[in-house]
């Protein structure tokens, strides 16, 4: 027989030895964890009160901020308070009403640098009226399939009769990785000698029917979910966890931390997180075995009961409600001894899933939670009350987020934006090939100034695997309209800018058609115009003209521009200038010419009929020198124009009602 088979065979021999021989019944400073007196955990007042900052028992923080399960003082409440009138005025009758309320905060939220993963409250019905609605009607025992339990309206005894009920779950920091915390409180009737109960959490659903007094289970090896473990003593599944408590007046609570494992498992299996004890219960295949630290430590936690050694002064706050006082009767306190507080650090204990398994770190170890109380200290006595059991939450990310801005000329600058009400969540953006100019403090907002495909990826917490990821396409429309700069003659004669192709300018694209243009004319002579074929005015006419076309749709603009000169025959494509033009090609067979004289000049005409015109005189850059009115006689007129000599190039215009008829360029 080899070593291993030896080791293996002699581990089994001890503890099924040392089961024989412990028994099941135990006392308290025999079962797993001594837990400090009072603390504050990850910032969660452990004092066997229920006010947040305020501290009834333990030193207390400067300052005293500590959370705690109600608002009260500068600390932030865990349960949800909301129709607290209408749960105190049932209470206050008399009524013996059991209701669950959840967490105050979304699950996963982000408060004061913690963590809040979930918590619940649950209110038990009592005996006040001869009989708990909710006690255990068999010879139920922990380590029993729940499925064999049953449940029925019960005398108990005041001390296991339970009332007020609480867990709450959390991290000492925003980080999946930071330590995990259960918090925990019990309220009893009675307060008469020790006090033994469990909070049992399970891995799959478990469920109570209380009509038929029935329970039911999700659990598949023995009616729950077993641990399992590699060879190496891995984890490689977790299963269910079961807190028992045992409380002596005064001291610090005594608890007994189970893990739901085959018996193999037991026997063979060394965990690497943390050592199996001597104590298991169950049956044959499985049963709840005990866990204790690896380096033999009980440091799990801090607890304790509202007592020091007054009656008077160890009447504390119970709930916004009310509660039972030991005497039966509502109360807005506890009195003396009738609350116990723990806080375990379930990272010490070596069962936080970020321990072993970074996938599911994020996911709910745990979906049910269930509080029992017991008949005595061993861990298989008879159950006598239950509160519960409850499904705890699943968390989600309910964000929704917007498809994002079309960027435009206008609008270079575009947001995401995550809509997320219930502020939970840590988010990441990426781009492959945009480019992100800037963001809020926690990403819900995000600044782009270029179009491409952003990818957004949101998880629940701070190390977490990706919950969901989601890709964001930017649009850009930042197509320009068309601007052209041109002139002509319209068939009355006058002067005529063309600006912009406004049929290239109104194509649909793929975010619609044109909603307008605007034009915007600049020229000579203080010129400006918002049309887009401005009529042009014969005090001047020549020089540069600019163009600005803009799209309504996106703000963008084109430019265009042209130089109204003499430098070539008007009508050329290559140009947009005007240059000599004779009066023939205007008018057909009359004729219109220029002649000099010596120093004078004339204008000679030939005309069909006669008419008053007039002559404009014009720099080569446009600039009007001078005007002469005529009067031009039906056929022949020769007419001296007063236009000095000056040895310079000089452009004529002559005007018929406005129109121009003639132009010509002359060297005088």
């Amino acid at each position: 027989m080899n070593e291993m088979k030896r080791s293996v065979l002699k581990n089994v021999f001890t503890k099924n030895l040392l089961l024989i021989a412990t028994g099941v019944f135990l006392v308290c400073f025999n079962v797993s964890a001594q837990l400090s007196l009072y603390g504050l955990n990850a910032n969660f007042g452990v004092d066997a009160d229920s006010r947040a900052g305020s501290t009834k028992y333990g030193t207390a923080p400067s300052p005293n901020y500590g959370d705690d399960w109600f608002s009260f003082a500068g600390g932030r409440g865990v349960i949800d308070t909301s129709n607290t009138s209408f749960y105190k005025s049932q209470l206050q009758s008399n009524r013996n009403i059991s209701f669950r309320k959840y967490m105050s905060a979304p699950l996963f939220a982000g408060i004061d640098n913690k963590l809040w993963l979930d918590g619940i409250y649950l209110r038990d019905y009592t005996s006040a009226d001869g009989k708990d609605s909710t006690a255990y009607g068999n010879a139920a025992k922990n380590g029993m399939s729940p499925a064999s339990w049953s449940g029925r309206p019960e005398s108990i005894p005041n001390k296991t009769d339970i009332v007020d009920t609480y867990a709450h779950f959390r991290r000492n920091g925003l980080n999946i990785n930071d330590s995990l915390w259960l918090f925990t409180g019990v309220s009893t009737v009675g307060t008469n000698g020790d006090r033994y109960f469990d909070i049992e959490l399970y891995k799959k659903r478990v469920s109570y029917d209380m009509n038929s007094g029935t329970f039911t289970t999700d659990g598949l090896s023995g009616g729950r979910t077993e641990w399992l473990f590699d060879p190496f003593g891995n984890i490689l599944q977790t299963g269910d966890l079961i807190i028992s408590v045992c409380y002596k007046s005064g001291q610090a609570p005594v608890i007994d931390v189970r893990i739901w494992v085959s018996r193999l498992t037991y026997q063979v299996i060394t965990p690497r997180l943390f050592n199996f004890s001597n104590n298991y219960d169950g049956g044959i295949l499985f049963g709840y075995a005990s866990i204790v630290s690896k380096t033999n430590t009980t440091a799990f936690g801090s607890g304790g009961g509202n007592f020091a050694n007054s009656a008077s002064t160890d009447t504390t706050y119970s709930t916004p409600w009310g509660s039972v006082n030991t005497s039966g009767n509502w109360s807005p306190n506890y009195n003396q001894l009738q609350f116990v507080e723990i806080g375990l650090n379930l990272t010490r204990m070596g069962i936080d899933p970020a321990l072993y398994n970074s996938l599911n770190a994020c996911d709910r170890i745990f979906h049910t939670v269930f509080f029992k109380s017991r008949s005595s200290n061993s861990f298989t006595a008879n159950l006598q009350d239950f509160a519960g059991p409850a499904q705890l939450s699943s968390p989600v990310l309910d964000f929704t987020a917007n498809t994002g801005d079309t960027l435009t000329c206008t609008n270079p600058v575009g947001q995401l934006t995550i809509n997320n009400p219930s502020s939970v969540g840590v988010f990441n953006w990426t781009t492959l090939t945009g480019n992100i100019t800037g963001s809020n403090q926690d990403s819900t907002v995000i600044q782009v100034d270029k179009k491409g495909t952003y990818i957004l990826t949101a998880r629940l917490a701070a190390g977490c695997v990706a919950n969901r990821i989601q890709i964001f396409q930017v649009l850009e429309d930042k197509l320009p309209p068309i601007a052209t700069a041109d002139i002509t003659m319209t068939p009355a004669g006058n002067i005529q800018l063309l600006g912009g192709d406004s049929l290239a300018s109104t194509l649909l694209a793929p975010f619609g058609g044109s909603k307008g243009l605007v034009w915007e004319w600049k020229g000579p002579n203080g010129f400006t115009s918002n049309e887009q074929n401005p009529i042009l005015d014969i005090q001047w006419i020549w020089g540069a003209y600019y163009l600005t076309l803009k799209e309504l749709r996106n703000g963008c603009v084109d430019h265009a521009s042209l130089d109204v000169s003499f430098s070539a025959h008007y009508g050329e494509a290559s140009t947009a200038n005007f240059g000599e033009a004779s009066f023939e090609t205007i008018n057909g067979a009359e004729t219109m010419t220029l002649r000099k004289a010596g120093m004078n000049l004339y204008l000679t005409a030939n005309q069909k009929e006669s008419f008053q015109g007039l002559v404009a005189f014009y720099s080569t850059t446009g600039q009007l020198l001078g005007k002469q009115n005529i009067n031009l006689n039906k056929g022949f007129s020769n007419i001296e124009l007063k236009l000095a000599a000056a040895n310079q190039i000089r452009v004529v215009a002559v005007y018929k009602g406005g129109q121009l008829v003639y132009t010509r360029k002359i060297n005088h």
